[in-house]
């Protein structure tokens, strides 16, 4: 059986700054991560060694409303950089980067912290990884993915790709053979157990693989997925559509051959999307995407323009690869992004670099509205004229209707524009 729903922008600008999201000064420098719980706080980690003008060693929870929460003690912090963090389905808080200790305790490059922020001393590390974590992935059954830019885990040769057990030891039945030749620097659980690994590596386990790669739940490659030539440089990020297609951003501009700047959009088996059509692409690196519930993709980077048109830090695209001009964060975000969380209310928190969104200041942490909330409609309600309540007067909305049934959503309808009469 095939429903319908409906999605009604308007009202406020899409894309403008939430002022009930209170940071005070924010963050004193770069947030690289963002994670937020089931209860809507918030882990952010980076370079930051200060919150709203207090000692923040790297890390941080705050409220939902944006404020600090006290209840998070994480002592003396981490002594370097934390690139990435994952939450457990224990309450536990993973965290990787490039660091020794965290509270005066010896944990190199990677740690766990309770939901109080304390060291989980059951996350034994032994002598952690020999370089730096870039990316994290907590699965399900409370096993981490860690990939970066290291070659050992524990004195176990581990080629930029283990996965942990939930007290931190290898799991052998994960066996990625030699691994990667270069830096992983995302990684995605999808629902059938495969994991797609993106990066800067151009072969896996000794065969060729430029920049992408999936693999099944037991680390071998998973043959039916297939990026050709692949990517001309970094793929720093990769996101999931409802279809299972993989949007990614990073510091290329071509794939498989063609042009592609910085995104571009691929189906189930590894070949370009054709119906994912971008134009010139954006201007700069892409660090961060995320897929929203109708298949627009929110794209995080340090870039002045999309397809020819002036955009700074923060875009929204539509399915179909097209801006969303109705996402609109102003002269948005300079300085960049580098992380963006799609929230299941439709609002898009992110982090970076940036001071300012939209010329009012703010530092490095913001959250954004968005009025892109899907609405259910019975079959039967989608007649001529279609008739939707609660709208205001004098007040211009955009309708879109698209079909939903067991296998997805359909194509999304053209954009009808209008104004109640007041």
């Amino acid at each position: 059986m095939t429903n319908y729903e409906y999605l009604l922008d308007g009202g406020y600008s899409d894309g403008s700054l939430d002022p009930s999201f209170v940071v005070g000064s924010g963050f004193g420098s770069s947030v690289y991560s963002l994670a937020v719980q089931p209860d809507g706080r918030v882990v952010a980690v980076g370079v930051f060694r200060t919150f709203d003008g207090v000692s923040a060693n790297r890390i941080v929870r705050l409220d939902a409303d944006g404020g600090r929460d006290g209840s998070f003690v994480v002592g003396a912090g981490f002594d370097g950089e934390t690139w990435d963090v994952a939450l457990t389905g224990d309450g536990g808080v993973v965290v990787g980067g490039f660091f020794d200790e965290f509270d005066g305790v010896f944990r190199r490059n990677i740690a766990k912290l309770g939901s109080d922020g304390s060291l989980d001393g059951s996350f034994v590390v032994g002598s952690g990884f020999d370089d730096g974590v870039l990316a994290l992935a907590a699965q399900d059954d409370g096993k981490v993915i860690a990939g970066g830019a290291f070659t050992s885990y524990g004195g176990v040769s581990a080629g930029g790709l283990v996965r942990l057990n939930a007290d931190g030891s290898i799991d052998p039945s994960f066996d990625v053979g030699t691994g990667f030749n270069g830096d992983v620097w995302d990684v995605a659980v999808l629902d059938d157990g495969d994991v797609v690994v993106a990066g800067s590596f151009t072969t896996f386990d000794g065969v060729s693989a430029i920049r992408m790669v999936r693999l099944n739940a037991d680390g071998s490659r998973d043959t039916a997925f297939d990026v050709g030539a692949g990517f001309n440089g970094e793929v720093r990020t990769v996101a999931v559509d409802s279809k299972g297609r993989l949007v990614a951003g990073g510091l290329f501009t071509t794939f498989g051959g063609g042009s592609a700047n910085r995104v571009v959009r691929l189906e189930p088996d590894g070949s370009r999307s054709p119906s994912f059509a971008l134009g010139q692409g954006f201007d700069g690196p892409v660090y961060s995407v995320a897929v929203q519930a109708d298949d627009s993709a929110l794209i995080g980077g340090q870039f002045t323009s999309v397809d020819g048109t002036s955009v700074t830090g923060l875009a929204r695209l539509n399915a179909d690869g097209s801006l969303d001009t109705g996402f609109d964060p102003g002269t948005g975000l300079p300085g960049g992004v580098l992380t963006v969380i799609a929230r299941p209310d439709g609002k898009v928190l992110v982090g970076g670099s940036f001071t300012a969104v939209n010329d009012e200041p703010i530092n490095r942490i913001a959250r954004l509205g968005s009025t892109h909330v899907w609405t259910a409609m019975a079959p039967e309600q989608v007649v001529s004229p279609l008739v939707i309540t609660g709208v205001g007067n004098a007040i211009s909305y955009t309708v879109r209707i698209r079909a939903v049934n067991a296998d997805g959503f359909g194509e999304t309808s053209n954009a009808v524009s209008g104004t109640p009469l007041g």
